[in-house]
């Protein structure tokens, strides 16, 4: 929804948004950036530019036995280090 972005579609602006998300881009910590994310999302709330009408929901049974599963908000996991765990010690 930032103003100049090339997925804004509704043409909605607001100098307010747009300043908490310049700042979430240099914020020095995630606990910083992610309260510059909430205070970007109330203005997103009051002004309701547009109305979400579909929330996707990513629900994933992981057994005990997967260690270094880490999803994300976008529901991509890097599997990577996803591993299982090789004794049944290691399951406790």
């Amino acid at each position: 929804m930032y103003s100049y972005s090339g997925n804004n579609h509704t043409g909605w602006k607001n100098k307010d948004y747009d300043d908490l998300i310049d700042q979430s881009k240099i914020a020095e910590n995630t606990e910083e950036r992610n309260e510059l994310f909430s205070r970007a999302n109330n203005i997103l709330v009051e002004e309701m530019p547009v109305i979400p009408i579909f929330y996707p929901v990513n629900a994933n049974m992981v057994h005990t036995s997967v260690v270094n599963w880490h999803q994300n908000p976008l529901a991509r996991v890097h599997y990577k280090y996803v591993e299982l765990k090789k004794t049944p010690e290691e399951y406790q």
